[in-house]
């Protein structure tokens, strides 16, 4: 995104810094055009492994607000935001530590809280999320380019919204950590500055709803995706059917579903988020395990659907980012099949395992 911002603003465009996930340059190095032309006035900084806030996206994270701070109302600023924005995107609200509020998520996402829970939590405790970009940008015009990875597209959502008004109630992160009983594995510093009942500590933007220096535009989304993956199929003699952008919940739930559905139909469709409750120390990711527990549901229901051995069922789950959990893979594709694998596998996909189950999972990126 920023790459091609710059070839189409050319001289007009004066700085940038872009915060992106380790190894990405070197992923790209065979796409020319994907990359930094020479000369870019754009410094790139790779941080964020594993999808986690560390030390070097909090420091892009700090280059991004001095830049933004420094800016006059003559100013434009292009902000360009896609799925991980989040944790390439960490600067804690004092005294909270990156430390801490990693802990924080960490226990949340483990717990199979969703992306928007876990976002409320973050925009309460951090500089720059929850609308907190705009307000320092102020009163420079800001234009937002974005890339949804959210069910629904809530724009305060999408990588905690810098550039959004936070509308949260105020009492809605706490609701979040008490749901899933973690308010006593929670910092102190955390709890406090989630009771912080002001929306910003900045006072040329202090309103929550004067944001009139702000565009937000979103210009690609899980529909978009899915209704592109609709039509390749069909044009490769599929017969495509799109059940929804919108799936929701936990992967073991969604997984059986699938499988029950793919007892009627041969072919489906879908898109959305769903949510892992982790179990075990096993590396792997939401798309990964969802493929595994389709398989071994599919397995299992031809002992009473018997008919079901006419087809060759198969169900591809992968992330549109391109990456799926602390993992290499942006998913797997899941089918049933009679070759006897050891647990290994289960566990390397799920982090649970599934001993002497018959199935195989691919892998494909």
């Amino acid at each position: 995104m920023a790459s091609e911002v710059e070839r189409t603003l050319g001289e007009h465009l004066v700085k940038g810094i872009v915060s992106v996930p380790v190894g990405i340059l070197n992923t790209l190095h065979d796409k020319k055009e994907m990359l930094p032309k020479q000369g870019s006035v754009l410094q790139f900084i790779e941080g964020a492994k594993n999808n986690l806030p560390d030390k070097s996206s909090l420091g892009a994270a700090i280059k991004i607000k001095d830049l933004v701070k420094s800016l006059d109302q003559n100013a434009i600023l292009l902000v360009l935001i896609s799925g991980g924005g989040s944790a390439l995107l960490p600067l804690p609200q004092t005294p909270v530590t990156l430390n801490e509020k990693c802990r924080v998520i960490n226990l949340l996402a483990s717990s199979g809280a969703n992306i928007m829970e876990l976002n409320c939590v973050r925009k309460k405790v951090s500089v720059l999320k929850g609308g907190g970009l705009a307000r320092l940008a102020y009163p420079a015009q800001v234009i937002s380019l974005i890339l949804s990875d959210v069910v629904g597209d809530p724009l305060d959502f999408i990588a905690s919204g810098p550039t959004v008004a936070n509308t949260d109630k105020v009492l809605d992160a706490l609701n979040i950590i008490n749901k899933y009983s973690l308010l006593n594995k929670i910092p102190e510093s955390v709890i406090s500055n989630i009771k912080v009942t002001s929306t910003s500590n900045d006072d040329s933007c202090n309103e929550v709803n004067n944001f009139d220096h702000v565009q937000n535009n979103i210009i690609g989304n899980n529909s978009i995706a899915v209704n592109n993956v609709a039509k390749v199929a069909q044009q490769n003699g599929y017969s495509s059917v799109i059940l929804s952008t919108r799936v929701e919940g936990l992967v073991l739930n969604v997984a059986i579903k699938y499988a029950n559905l793919a007892n009627e139909i041969c072919l489906n469709i879908s898109g959305g988020e769903t949510t892992v409750i982790l179990k075990g120390k096993g590396k792997g990711g939401r798309n990964q395990e969802l493929a595994l527990t389709f398989a071994k549901a599919l397995y299992e229901m031809k002992e009473t659907h018997p008919h079901m051995d006419e087809f060759n069922i198969f169900l591809l789950s992968c992330g549109t980012d391109g990456i799926d959990g602390p993992t290499d893979a942006a998913g797997a594709i899941g089918h049933s099949v009679e070759l006897n694998t050891t647990s290994a596998l289960a566990n390397y996909a799920t982090g649970a395992g599934y001993d002497g189950l018959w199935l195989r999972v691919k892998y494909t990126i």
